[in-house]
């Protein structure tokens, strides 16, 4: 062998030592990278997880405000009917007040025009009882 051929062959060995090391560089590189893709994987996932607990939760909560302003709204609408009932008796008991009022005195009236023709029947008869005590 010539020292040309051991300078190749020295070479070609380094060559391949030094593919060798690049190679298992490489094998490391990968399972870094793989290692730390996984890691990433799991906190995309967990993070994935808590995303959606978060969205059940946030829609749960939106259902249940949504049920307390229905209710809410309920309550309004019953306190609204029911003041308008109360307005609308409020109105119409003076009217039916001043009806019975006017009943009522038309009624007194009666009432005095009887008491005043019993109270003349009342005097003439008693009148009628004094003239014949008189005669007698």
């Amino acid at each position: 062998m010539t020292a040309t051929n051991l300078s190749i062959e020295l070479q070609l060995r380094q060559a391949k030592d030094d593919n060798a090391a690049h190679l298992e560089r490489l094998q490391v590189a990968r399972r870094e990278f793989t290692a730390e893709l996984d890691k990433l994987h799991a906190a995309t996932q967990l993070a994935e997880e808590r995303f959606q607990a978060a969205d059940t939760r946030a829609l749960l909560e939106i259902d249940r405000e949504r049920t307390a302003v229905v209710k809410l709204q309920k309550e309004v609408d019953s306190v609204r009917a029911s003041a308008h009932q109360t307005a609308e008796r409020h109105r119409s008991e003076p009217t039916a007040l001043q009806a019975q009022l006017g009943d009522r005195r038309q009624k007194a009236g009666m009432l005095e025009g009887v008491l005043q023709a019993v109270t003349a029947s009342r005097d003439l008869v008693s009148n009628e009882i004094k003239a014949a005590q008189a005669h007698n």
